[in-house]
């Protein structure tokens, strides 16, 4: 009452490829040939299905999703076999995609909205979604070792639809800066980052004026007044 479970498909297994799973029950010089069932199960727990035993073997097929898993075989046994099982861990190897990220505008000025937009290439096979999830917006510089590109703070998050994903933001620092986009992966996709994009953000003009704060009541005049500097886009200065 030994058996083995093997996989009958090329390797590397890839996301969207239909693998069989085959548990051969090898019972020595018997002849007397085995019944029973075996049921399969993926990952510890979600049953991937039940096949009776034919010829000394019993298989199911599946997709699985990208990453390391944990296939188990169990053998119920028969009047003359005791119950037995194995187990393998197959890896399904992730799709590869590609991420670019474009800004709406190269030049702008404080206090105007700039809008990022990220977009991942990939071909999948049928069957297998677009990548989900989120795709984060970082400001940095290329002053990683070998000249990579160092994040130095994140300016937001963008759900990925259909492949892409956007942030707006209004607050970028005055100055040259360089944003990149980064994906962080999913089930089916391995992680992408893009090369970075420049943005001038040019600091905001102001105007100066003065506003009474008061007056004598007796005589009119002004007791009291306040600077205020006022930005282009209407934000007050300190």
């Amino acid at each position: 009452e030994i058996y083995t479970l093997s996989l009958h498909d090329a390797l590397p297994i890839c996301i969207g490829q239909v693998i069989t799973f085959t548990a051969t029950i090898d019972i020595g010089d018997s002849t007397i040939p085995p019944a029973g069932v075996v049921q399969f199960f993926l990952d510890g727990s979600k049953l991937l299905g039940t096949a009776n035993v034919t010829a000394g073997k019993a298989s199911v097929t599946a997709i699985l999703s990208g990453g390391g898993h944990t296939v188990l075989a169990n053998y119920s046994g028969d009047t003359n076999y005791l119950p037995s099982f194995n187990s393998i861990g197959p890896y399904v190897t992730k799709l590869s995609d590609s991420l670019t990220v474009a800004a709406s505008v190269a030049s702008t000025t404080y206090g105007q909205p700039v809008t990022f937009t990220a977009q991942l290439k990939g071909t999948a096979p049928s069957g297998v979604p677009s990548q989900s999830g989120n795709v984060q917006f970082g400001l940095g510089c290329q002053c990683g070792l070998f000249g990579g590109f160092v994040v130095q703070s994140v300016i937001g998050n963008g759900a990925v639809a259909k492949g892409a994903a956007t942030l707006t933001v209004s607050n970028l620092t005055p100055g040259a800066l360089q944003v990149v986009a980064s994906f962080g992966g999913d089930d089916n996709w391995v992680p992408a980052t893009s090369s970075p994009v420049s943005v001038a953000v040019a600091k905001a003009a102001t105007t100066t004026s003065w506003t009474s704060l008061g007056t004598d009541p007796k005589s009119g005049n002004l007791v009291a007044a306040a600077l205020v500097q006022t930005s282009a886009t209407g934000v007050p200065r300190s």
